[in-house]
């Protein structure tokens, strides 16, 4: 074994012997840290500043409702939109079938004015 070898395996094994100790001497000092640093904050003071940093984030049972809502919305107006535009798909090709404008309106559920200007433009 060469020099440089035998160098790393000592401070291998010192590691291995340090490290152990290190954290315990570590753990020891900060367990007897932690009673003053409970103290510092109580749970009400720790409650009041969540609070205010929640509200000033918009993290609120309020805020996220609106938000909520707001995406609900949404999904409704798509959702909306998509049912309608599907309707109107089928309405174009039961008109091209020759369907009958009573049997279009009852089965897609568009007004028979829709209905006229579907066929006008389809003629386009």
């Amino acid at each position: 074994m060469t020099l440089p070898e035998i160098l790393l395996i000592c401070a291998a094994a010192l590691c291995v012997i340090c490290l152990p100790l290190i954290a315990m001497m570590t753990l020891s000092l900060y367990s007897k840290a932690s009673p003053k640093a409970e103290s510092a904050l109580q749970d009400h003071e720790i409650a009041r500043i969540a609070t205010y940093l929640s509200e000033r984030m918009g993290i609120t049972d309020e805020g996220s409702i609106r938000t909520l809502t707001a995406r609900v919305e949404e999904m409704r107006k798509d959702f909306d939109w998509l049912v309608s535009d599907r309707m109107i798909e089928q309405a174009i090709d039961m008109a091209r079938l020759g369907q009958p404008t009573a049997t279009i309106v009852q089965t897609t559920g568009i007004s028979p004015d829709e209905l006229a200007t579907i066929n006008k433009l389809r003629r386009h």
